[in-house]
């Protein structure tokens, strides 16, 4: 078994000063294995210091907002329940600042973030539904129509 990414959790701090910090920490994983896969974290979301990093993507924060929103059927965050298009625009990698798609790392929740499961408690929904192992966004977005 191997390793197939390295994470780099909150990269702010270690880049405080400049972003050339951060190559003291991705090199020696680019050259142990150059294929590996290498997920930054910065928050907020910022695509141009992801690019410029030689990271392979990030958290892609913004996608989960829009989630979150659209399944509670709410405005927050900056998006809208009634403006589903923007919500849609979170998986256009080019419009949200990223080279390619791979780069955005889509997720629901963290360990930065409210539980899913909490969130939608807090939305309604039945408590035991939302703590359910196999509770998915398709689930999800039956249950709130």
């Amino acid at each position: 078994m191997g390793c197939g990414s390295f994470r780099y959790d909150y990269l702010n701090l270690f880049t405080s000063q400049s972003d050339n910090d951060l190559g003291l920490l991705v090199n020696p994983a680019r050259q142990a294995r150059a294929d590996i896969y290498r997920i930054g974290e910065h928050l907020p979301e910022e695509p141009p210091r992801t690019n410029k990093r030689e990271l392979s993507g990030c958290w892609h924060q913004r996608f989960m907002l829009a989630m979150r929103t659209l399944v509670r059927e709410d405005e927050a965050d900056g998006y809208s329940f009634h403006r589903i298009n923007q919500a849609a625009e979170v998986l256009d990698y080019d419009k949200q600042g990223y080279r390619n798609r791979s780069q955005m790392m889509n997720c629901l929740e963290s360990h930065d973030d409210t539980r899913l499961a909490t969130v939608l408690n807090d939305a309604g929904f039945d408590p035991d539904f939302a703590r359910r192992p196999d509770v998915d966004c398709a689930r999800v977005a039956d249950a709130a129509a």
